[in-house]
């Protein structure tokens, strides 16, 4: 129940992953991933390299497009019966198609290697052992190594078809990758930007990102969405890249920011916060003080890009403090150097490397690279609210005087 979780935006989102974590080991046996067992030990090593997981092995072929894009295939009765018995059945995330993607990848990868088409030499044979990939996501023994692999299965990988998957579809496979290893207690973030290998290969594909749009609605439709970054943690409070790219999103979502030149224009004096009376919601006459978030657009370059002096507001979310943009901001603001807040110059700041989680201060005072906000709003651009314009609200200068409260305060 979200309205018994702890008001800080960060214990409650542990509160969370804690109760994701027991969800994960009650799963019934047949619907985990089996792993490498003591027999498979004393196998031949060419054989466990061409092996995929039992689950994997008796699932029928799983076409991510053809199950959840294609308007035909994806309401065949057939498909939903099968979706409803896969393992992630009960999950957002549809996380086996990109299990099986993987290992399906492997297979063919490493017979290709083992089996080649031409005549080689056995020196050449030797060398080429030295590709074969591991298809157990939980063998890998660092991130490092498997955002490696991670690269070339992107650039790689293919639809059971033999067709080249959407970018959206890859960039979905990687986010059930992702939470695969979320819910086996990994402790790998592959969208971390130190990641440079597989997020500059990622970044390349999504920049052949086209919206779709829905054919009945005329609205903005994809496989990625707000619930679904949330429970991969590529939202929230958790880690100080997740909070980040959460505040870029919640600045392109409710304040219009939409390219890397407006999001690199803000600074801290940009955020302001009131508090008035207001009613709990319209169901009911009981009022409480409601706080605010105020966007005001007052730089001269946000100005320009903006094409006029805009502001905004966000109304604080008291039933949810994981998603509470402003919980999240003032938890932002908690974990940034005194010396810069409230300043004029920044507001993205970079993470400091090798910083434990249970430290009061996560962020340094060097500013968040271009070329990482970049590749965060081209991951952005794949949710349909991206695509949403915000009307600016109508200010009310006495309001502003009496209640403002700077995020110095």
């Amino acid at each position: 129940q979200r309205d018994l979780l702890p008001d800080d935006p960060y214990e409650a989102a542990l509160v969370m992953h804690a109760e994701s974590l027991v969800r994960a080991e009650n799963l019934p046996q047949q619907t985990t991933i089996n792993h490498v067992n003591e027999s498979m030990m004393i196998m031949d090593l060419t054989e466990s390299y061409l092996t995929t997981s039992q689950t994997i092995e008796n699932l029928p072929e799983l076409d991510l497009e053809a199950h959840y894009v294609d308007p035909i295939t994806s309401n065949d009765p057939e498909i939903q019966k099968l979706l409803r018995m896969l393992p992630d059945a009960g999950y957002r995330i549809k996380w086996t198609y990109g299990i099986e993607a993987f290992q399906q990848w492997c297979a063919q990868r490493n017979r290709s290697i083992l089996y080649p088409s031409s005549t080689i030499t056995p020196e050449e044979a030797a060398l080429a052992k030295q590709y074969l990939v591991k298809s157990d996501l939980l063998s890998y023994v660092n991130g490092d190594e498997l955002q490696h692999v991670m690269n070339v299965f992107i650039t790689e990988v293919r639809r059971p078809t033999g067709n080249e998957y959407l970018p959206e579809s890859i960039y979905y496979l990687c986010l059930g990758i992702q939470f695969y290893l979320n819910i086996n207690n990994r402790q790998i973030d592959l969208f971390d930007p130190r990641y440079v290998e597989f997020n500059s290969s990622l970044n390349k594909i999504l920049l052949n990102y086209t919206p779709r749009l829905s054919t009945d609605s005329n609205t903005y439709v994809s496989l990625i969405d707000e619930d679904l970054l949330y429970d991969v943690h590529q939202f929230g409070t958790l880690t100080p890249w997740s909070l980040l790219t959460t505040l870029i999103y919640t600045n392109t979502k409710y304040f219009n920011l939409k390219t890397v030149e407006s999001h690199m224009a803000i600074s801290f004096a940009n955020f302001g916060k009131y508090s008035q009376w207001g009613r709990v919601s319209t169901n009911t006459s009981q009022g409480q003080q409601m706080n605010y978030l105020r966007f005001y657009a007052h730089n001269p370059d946000l100005k320009l890009l903006a094409n006029d002096s805009t502001v905004y507001d966000i109304t604080e979310q008291v039933n949810d403090p994981v998603r509470c943009p402003i919980k999240q901001y003032d938890f932002y603001v908690s974990k940034c150097p005194d010396q810069i807040r409230g300043t004029a110059d920044v507001f993205y700041l970079h993470p400091i490397i090798g910083q434990s989680l249970e430290n009061s201060t996560w962020f340094s005072t060097e500013l968040l690279s271009t070329k990482i906000v970049d590749q965060i709003l081209n991951r952005l651009k794949l949710l349909p609210d991206f695509y949403n314009q915000t009307k600016p609200v109508e200010t009310n200068a006495s309001l502003i005087n009496n209640n403002l409260t700077t995020s110095q305060s």
